[in-house]
């Protein structure tokens, strides 16, 4: 049975994994010099949004729907950042004169462009994100950064199975 404790310490556990993740992407680009991409700029932005809606729902204690709420809105992120990281690694298996130079990111995009355009221009080919700047074990970061979303998007779909489960629990009595 999943109490509010736990489910207030599983909330932890992920602001805990999303400041972890900017903390790592941040020491890389201060002491590294690995400078980031527009589009990883946008991961960082996704990375944020996921860690402040954790906190809020650490912080609100929130019932059967706020917990089925939350749950969705970190789906909804992880799978945006898959998205992403998926298409920076598509990228970066392009031939490189099939790349073309990289444009702005989606927060300047969606100020400058309508919703429609926006869309068109974050999926046009961008040759500054097709760079492969730094690895580790032979793997590139959007490598590593697809694996960890895939495995925030895992731990996100095991906290909403918990809400489920506990709902149709409380129903069948």
């Amino acid at each position: 049975m999943l109490t509010r404790d736990y489910w207030r310490l599983l909330h932890a556990l992920s602001v805990m994994i999303a400041v972890a993740m900017l903390g790592i992407v941040i020491y890389l680009q201060i002491v590294e010099f690995v400078m980031p991409c527009l589009f990883c700029i946008d991961l960082r932005l996704i990375t944020i949004a996921y860690g402040l809606t954790c906190l809020l729902a650490l912080v609100h204690k929130p019932g059967r729907w706020g917990r089925t709420l939350y749950s969705w809105l970190g789906i909804f992120y992880s799978v945006l950042a898959i998205a992403i990281s998926a298409y920076i690694l598509w990228l970066q298996k392009q031939p490189s004169d099939v790349v073309t130079a990289c444009g702005q990111g989606i927060g300047a995009e969606l100020i400058d462009w309508p919703f429609g355009e926006t869309l068109m221009l974050l999926f046009a080919a961008y040759g500054e994100c097709a760079t492969v700047t730094w690895t580790l074990w032979g793997y590139s970061l959007a490598v590593l950064s697809l694996c960890g979303f895939i495995g925030l998007l895992l731990f996100e779909i095991i906290k909403y199975r918990m809400v489920k489960r506990r709902d149709d629990q409380r129903f069948m009595l």
